[in-house]
């Protein structure tokens, strides 16, 4: 038997002896279920060593044990996930809190919603309860009504506010919560006054005619007229 072939039947032994025992004598058996399992938490890429005096890389990197030749293949193999999936969460997570507050704003009733003097809700307080307990999503269908500041006129507003509700929905009177919030866009009596005003500005309705036109040319004497129905103008 050449000396290479015992050199690699000692190696081959050493290599079982490794795989049957432990790593330092408490750790996982080499290539065993255990063993993947912590490889596979090390971080993927270049490690940084020092030597001669510098960093290689100059640049922050992991330090410590590489990854195994498989784990690079499969960081390879797959990339960009999981990084892309970290990405996505994220845009996600932002866009649900985005609509979140936009649910929050609008099943929430204002004090626009109340009368200012008996703190009762008004025709549109109750539309607008109706609409929320009946045709939001029903993962939205949470009330909340903005505080105003004053704890009596609050606990007045929450007591209407839960009677209103126990009358269309009485499973619903304990999702009612209190915020604080401020109405957003214009009171309708802003509104109301603008689209007036605009009616009233808007210019007269005129008509373009043509008095006097032929198939062919015009004839002499033909009368044309931007004016408004009724009062052509005639062309000298």
């Amino acid at each position: 038997m050449t000396r290479s072939v015992i050199l690699w039947l000692s190696v081959l032994v050493l290599l079982v002896q490794a795989g049957t025992t432990s790593i330092a004598g408490d750790g996982p058996r080499l290539w065993s279920k255990d063993w993947w399992a912590d490889r596979s938490t090390d971080p993927p890429g270049t490690r940084q060593v020092y030597k001669d005096g510098k960093h290689w890389p100059p640049y922050a990197r992991p330090t410590g044990r590489g990854q195994t030749f498989v784990h690079q293949y499969h960081h390879a193999h797959y990339w960009p996930i999981p990084y892309r999936c970290e990405d996505e969460s994220s845009v996600r997570n932002a866009l649900a809190i985005q609509a979140n507050n936009g649910w929050a704003d609008a099943t929430t009733i204002h004090e626009y919603h109340f009368d200012a003097e008996t703190n009762t809700l008004n025709s549109s307080g109750l539309r607008q309860v109706h609409w929320v307990l009946t045709s939001a999503p029903p993962e939205y269908r949470s009330l909340y009504v903005a505080k105003s500041g004053v704890p009596e006129v609050d606990q007045a507003r929450m007591a209407q506010l839960q009677q209103a509700v126990g009358e269309i929905d009485p499973s619903a009177v304990s999702l009612i919560q209190e915020r604080i919030d401020n109405p957003s866009g214009r009171p309708a009596r802003e509104i109301d006054r603008l689209r007036n005003l605009e009616l009233q500005s808007m210019p007269t309705p005129r008509l373009q005619m043509t008095v006097g036109v032929s198939s062919g040319a015009p004839s002499s004497g033909a009368a044309t007229s931007t004016g408004n129905m009724g009062s052509p103008a005639i062309a000298p």
